[in-house]
């Protein structure tokens, strides 16, 4: 799994689901540290999920991207 921090450029790719939480109703996505602090906090523009596969090396991937500000 990916998930993509995207504010026009790519800011940031990351692989656990555990240091991005996104809060859909209130429209953000908080970004924490591997002690669980905050680290940053973005408002939330778009969210998409899509699905990668590598034939080469037999893998498929879930990418999350979010489009924040």
């Amino acid at each position: 799994m990916k998930i993509l921090i995207d504010n026009g450029s790519p800011i940031r790719v990351y692989h656990h689901p555990r240091d991005v939480v996104v809060h859909p109703e209130a429209n953000t996505v908080e970004i924490f540290n591997a002690d669980g602090s905050l680290l940053e906090s973005y408002d939330l523009i778009k969210k998409e999920m899509d699905w990668s596969d590598d034939d080469d090396l037999d893998t498929s991937e879930i990418i999350v991207t979010l489009n924040v500000k």
